[in-house]
């Protein structure tokens, strides 16, 4: 007997996690295995590098646009980074979700509980490293990292993990395909979730009305 195939409302996944843990790696790969996933753009004031390009990369806008749509109320999350601002357009998200697609973010702790407050219902993930010792071996390994700056960057992800109580979900990024799987059944989980499901109610009452014709009620 094939198996029953339910349609789900869409849903908001952050996906958080220290620098150098793997998050971006994950999350290209997240894309490319689920088609029903979709990369939510940020708008920014920073200028547009050369191969970046717009409304695909980021939403480039100048300052004053960006700031007229912060007194508007029109971002889920923003934040000022090395002097430019960055932020996630409610409008994209729900454009996204109005498409079919559940919306996968990427945002610090911060960015998080903003989007938390907005999407309650969302899943929020902590993505972890192996230990801290990996997580500074993989920072080194990048080099682009100064003394002073894997120190910051360091000091910054303790205070990320203490923030850990505030996510729904805790993974580990020791082996991608692992982490990928872990991933992958999280939201698969949260897709089944009753409250997810539109038809639940008329699924229960079809097969409640069929028990009550055999009898069995």
């Amino acid at each position: 007997m094939p198996k029953k195939s339910f349609s789900t409302q869409n849903f908001v996944i952050v996906i958080t996690a220290p620098s150098g843990a793997g998050k971006t790696t994950v999350i290209h790969e997240l894309l490319k295995n689920h088609k029903n996933l979709r990369y939510s753009i940020s708008a920014t004031t920073r200028p547009k590098r050369t191969a970046e390009v717009d409304c695909r990369d980021y939403f480039f806008i100048d300052e004053r646009e960006f700031k007229q749509k912060i007194s508007e109320g029109r971002f889920a999350e923003w934040a000022e980074v090395h002097g430019y601002l960055y932020g996630t357009l409610v409008s994209e998200i729900e454009k996204i979700l109005a498409d079919g697609s559940h919306v996968l973010m990427d945002v610090d702790v911060q960015g998080a509980k903003k989007i938390r407050g907005h999407y309650p219902d969302g899943v929020f993930i902590y993505l972890m490293p192996p230990s801290m010792e990996e997580l500074k071996t993989r920072l080194v390994s990048r080099g682009t990292e100064d003394n002073a700056s894997l120190e910051r960057r360091l000091k910054d992800s303790v205070a990320e993990i203490e923030s850990i109580p505030i996510f729904d979900y805790l993974v580990v990024n020791d082996r991608l395909e692992q982490t990928l799987g872990e991933i992958s059944n999280i939201i698969r989980a949260e897709e089944l979730k009753v409250k997810r499901l539109p038809e639940s109610d008329k699924l229960a009452k079809a097969y409640l009305a069929r028990a009550r014709k055999e009898g069995w009620q």
